[in-house]
């Protein structure tokens, strides 16, 4: 087990051998760091678990992803611990730098790990804000179908108003006469109603007076006659009042509300069909619901996130404060020494790359000389040699010209000839040897 904790801590195990004061505080120091850094991974396992199951309701997707991301949590944690360290071979400045960065890094990570483990906490308040959601769309795909409904019933009402006209009021008003002449014709007919009793219709307005006649008389029989002529005119008006909304009924309206009562019970049942989401998504914006309406769940997140945050960032806060060990000063002297090393190879690298480096300049030199000689040997070699074809030719030359001398039969001019020829021979003789002077001398010039 300790083998493991160690490993988690990113110590080196070597270095930590060579720890023979202090061995078993050492080991356990960071013992203890491996164990900090064991406790992000497994929030995180539960934490990336349950998300995945919001998107994947499957128990081997939800461990494969809580797994992965535990992995990942993991190998962050053990490389902030095993990079965090003191040492006096580095400036103050360059450690609290690195501690600001590795800080951050793992509260973004301590965050990250602090928001599923919200939703896996309040699961139950979650699931009954998305349910009252449901609920809520259910109500108002309701209300926008009675809305709808509405509209088109009085869209219908409109059109059968602007279609009647004046034709309603106008039966209201005969039927209100027609009610009082009615009443006239009762009084009429009625005894003991005494002379100049006052018949009035329902807005109290008077339509005549009572005769106190017994029987139906002569003003009964009027009153008679105009209750029926009023009869036949409201008869009249609703005849035309039907034939108008009929045009109305045939004029697409009432297929124009069924339709619009179609579309809103489609609208409802569509709604109350669907599934609410219930991802990762839709359980933070239900979260989010949640503290809005219970203030307390908002102070219970802000102190786990803090929590997760800084159990995330206690290893490297503790590695912050904690005072140098006997490992720390194991693993100074080893990195001491493999500067050293390292500097002395350097420096012997580098007096042995100039060295090789003079060696190389002189091999070139002494090929471009070497070549340069053999180049000018060649330019002698190629010289003598024309000048030896060029003598050799002189002498053929000259060897049948004293032939053709000696073939003159005139003494005197025999003797001349060869006067002139030896005289020949010294010029070219002396013009040969200054020529080979010349050249020797230019070639010792090189």
């Amino acid at each position: 087990m300790r083998r493991i904790l160690l490993w988690l801590s990113g110590v080196d195990r070597n270095l930590l051998a060579k720890c023979t004061r202090l061995p078993q505080s050492e080991a356990l120091r960071f013992a203890g760091y491996g164990g900090l850094v064991l406790i992000p991974p497994a929030v995180g396992f539960i934490a990336a678990g349950y998300a995945v199951y919001t998107f994947v309701p499957n128990g081997a997707a939800a461990i494969a992803g809580g797994v992965i991301w535990a992995a990942i949590v993991l190998w962050i944690e053990r490389f902030l611990s095993m990079t965090m360290y003191k040492s006096i071979l580095r400036s103050v400045y360059h450690f609290w730098a690195g501690f600001v960065i590795r800080l951050l890094l793992a509260g973004v990570v301590g965050y990250g790990l602090s928001h599923p483990v919200m939703l896996l906490l309040f699961h139950g308040p979650i699931e009954q804000e998305m349910a009252d959601e449901g609920r809520a769309r259910e109500r108002a795909a309701f209300e926008d179908g009675n809305k709808i409904k509405a509209q088109a019933y009085q869209s219908l009402n409109q059109a059968r108003a602007d279609a009647l006209g004046e034709l309603p009021a106008e039966l209201d008003r005969k039927t209100k006469v027609w009610e009082c002449k009615s009443t006239l014709v009762s009084m009429e007919q009625a005894k003991g109603v005494a002379p100049g009793t006052l018949a009035r219709d329902r807005d109290g307005n008077v339509c005549g007076v009572a005769s106190g006649e017994e029987g139906c008389k002569a003003r009964c029989r009027v009153y008679l006659n105009e209750r029926d002529q009023l009869a036949g005119e409201i008869a009249d008006i609703k005849q035309q009042m039907k034939e108008r909304l009929d045009r109305v009924e045939d004029g697409g309206m009432a297929q124009d509300i069924a339709q619009a009562a179609q579309y809103a019970n489609r609208e409802n049942q569509q709604i109350a069909s669907e599934k609410p989401p219930t991802d990762y998504a839709a359980r933070t914006r239900a979260l989010a619901a949640v503290e809005v309406k219970h203030p307390e769940i908002k102070a219970v997140r802000i102190f786990l996130v803090i929590f997760l945050t800084l159990l995330d960032t206690l290893v490297v806060s503790l590695k912050a404060i904690t005072p140098e060990g006997e490992y720390e000063e194991v693993r100074d002297t080893a990195l001491a020494e493999a500067h050293a090393i390292g500097e002395a190879q350097r420096a012997s690298t580098t007096v042995w790359a100039a060295s090789r480096n003079t060696l190389t300049q002189d091999r070139l030199s002494h090929e471009y000389q070497k070549d340069e000689m053999s180049a000018l040997l060649q330019v002698v070699n190629d010289v003598v040699h024309e000048q030896t074809l060029d003598l050799q030719q002189f002498e053929a030359k000259f060897a049948a010209l004293e032939s053709n001398i000696g073939k003159v039969r005139n003494e005197e001019d025999r003797q001349v000839f060869k006067a002139r020829s030896s005289e020949l021979r010294r010029t070219y003789s002396d013009a040969w040897g200054k020529a080979t002077e010349r050249f020797r001398a230019y070639i010792r010039s090189l």
